[in-house]
């Protein structure tokens, strides 16, 4: 196993070990497990140990331990949508938990307030937030260039059509009508509407073939590309999960400037160790979560059950297999989060995702060319398969069953446990040929 694997595999489970654990207990398992590494297994790696020491002070520095008071003054900075939004900074560290507020008569925007938060949920953390101050956090120029180019797109399209292309081009999710949220979540694939690696690869996918026609030399192609794409970051709404997915496209970008073939393993978990670094409680997020496990099986499951001889209908089937392995692995997340089982969404995934994949490119396209091109030839396209996608919808959401509820409660351990037993059902063949 390779240095950065076993490196990615350390930050990871000390990133679980965070919301498994008081800090200084997870100190003292840090400290043996690295003193059992250097005097049990004779590894000698400065990288083991350094990293695993320097995440440590990260969380120490950049966690915040600690609940709300309700009788102090506290500084928070937030993303406010309709009066919500969700703590990203508590006294200029990262909660340890998803906390959210409500608060009155504040338009929505990116803000540092100060001021007293009171419990409203005992069972969830969320709080009524008294605004004493308020900074709003101004737009840079990438955002402003997107949110004005928005509004002149507007003018060709519906509106559902239009907050759906803000969702799922700029990020903004929050202003996709609920209604069709929920019915992107029943159908199984709500991963359409947030910034995901499907995205960046769409993006990086277009960069790369406007490029083409150009006689650029590989470094500078992927370079130029790599500057577009952080340009497009910075443009749009900063989620946890749009910066994940940034994360594996630069270093796919990277790895083509200096290397003749990416090592794909290397590459994820190098990605786990630099999310993990800028957002130490990445192991509270949903989507960290959702993402992390189905690059997991598409880059270590998949390829175990994929047909590699030659047939007709090998890449459909393939195609077929790999979305039946995502399934499997995200099927106990799913239960442990939502207490809910997709069940027949499998099949919604073959009909949607690719209609998802149309309209995330001809959106992102919509964005860079002329207004009477859009006017003309795109905006007709945008809307006809929203039109579609919002029609198949309201027909797939009749189907029973589709997602299953339950009221069970399960611990994680057990969770962990049904990972543990899925990984060794998938691995068996390499497992007794070492035997």
């Amino acid at each position: 196993m390779g240095s950065i694997i076993f490196t990615g595999i350390e930050i990871l489970v000390m990133g679980i070990g965070l919301y498994t654990f008081p800090f200084f207990i997870l100190v003292l398992m840090t400290i043996f497990f690295l003193f059992y590494l250097y005097f049990g297994f004779k590894i000698k790696k400065v990288i083991y140990y350094i990293l695993s020491i320097l995440f440590l002070i990260r969380i120490f520095f950049s966690v915040n331990f600690s609940e709300i008071n309700s009788e102090n003054i506290i500084m928070i900075e937030t993303n406010i949508a309709e009066g919500k939004g969700r703590i990203e900074k508590l006294e200029n560290k990262f909660p340890l938990k998803n906390i959210y507020i409500s608060v009155e008569n504040i338009s929505d925007g990116r803000y540092i307030f100060y001021g007293k938060a009171e419990k409203v949920s005992k069972e969830y953390d969320f709080y009524n937030f008294q605004v004493l101050e308020e900074n709003k956090i101004p737009l840079n120029k990438f955002q402003i260039f997107f949110d004005k180019k928005l509004n002149n797109l507007k003018k060709y399209i519906s509106n559902r059509c239009g907050n759906f292309l803000e969702g799922v081009i700029l990020g903004e999710r929050r202003y996709i009508y609920k209604d069709i949220r929920e019915k992107f979540a029943y159908c199984g694939v709500a991963h359409l509407l947030a910034i995901s690696g499907l995205h960046i690869g769409i993006v990086i996918g277009i960069i790369l073939s406007v490029l083409k026609t150009f006689k650029i030399k590989k470094e500078k192609k992927n370079l130029i590309a790599l500057i577009f794409l952080s340009f497009y970051m910075l443009g749009i709404s900063g989620s946890p999960s749009s910066f994940r997915a940034y994360i594996m496209g630069a270093i796919f970008l990277l790895g083509n400037m200096f290397y003749e073939k990416i090592d794909i393993k290397k590459s994820f978990a190098l990605a786990i160790i630099i999310n993990f670094f800028i957002y130490p409680t990445s192991f509270s997020n949903i989507s960290f979560v959702f993402s992390y496990m189905c690059l997991f099986s598409i880059i270590y499951i998949y390829p175990r059950c994929r047909i590699l001889k030659k047939s007709k209908y090998k890449n459909i089937l393939n195609f077929f297999i790999m979305i039946g392995v995502i399934q499997i692995f995200i099927t106990p997340i799913s239960f442990y989060f939502f207490k809910t089982v997709p069940l027949f969404s499998y099949l919604t995934n073959f009909i949607l995702t690719p209609l998802g994949t149309v309209f995330i490119i001809f959106g992102f396209i919509s964005f860079f060319v002329p207004e009477i091109i859009f006017k003309i030839i795109i905006a007709p396209i945008l809307q006809g398969v929203y039109d579609l996608i919002e029609k198949l919808l309201n027909i797939f959401v009749k189907i029973p069953y589709l997602a299953i509820k339950y009221d069970t409660n399960l611990s994680l351990k057990f969770i962990i446990f049904i990972y543990i037993m899925l990984i060794i059902l998938f691995y068996r063949k390499s497992l007794s040929n070492k035997k």
